[in-house]
């Protein structure tokens, strides 16, 4: 399953949330499976919008 997360800069699990998902910063790509209401991620990415 891959799961996009809209975001700031520098991007990054880490960094803040990105309000308008059309219109972020960036967006962080994580990887991984969900088990038991637990995500376990395996590859995570960042992203630049090209659309902004």
């Amino acid at each position: 399953m891959l799961i996009g997360i809209p975001s700031t800069h520098p991007g990054g699990m880490e960094a803040a949330f990105g309000a308008h998902f059309g219109h972020c910063d960036l967006y962080n790509y994580s990887a991984g499976s969900a088990q038991e209401n637990a995500w376990s991620g395996t590859e995570d990415k960042t992203l630049e919008n090209l659309q902004s």
